[in-house]
């Protein structure tokens, strides 16, 4: 496996948070 790059958890750490939100936005305009 490659090692750990500190760009690439930060970019997967923001990608996680997107989708949280964007499930949350989703929730909310659908009720």
């Amino acid at each position: 496996m490659n090692e750990i790059n500190p760009k690439q958890v930060r970019m997967y750490y923001v990608a996680t948070i997107v989708v949280v939100i964007a499930t949350i936005v989703f929730f909310i305009l659908k009720f």
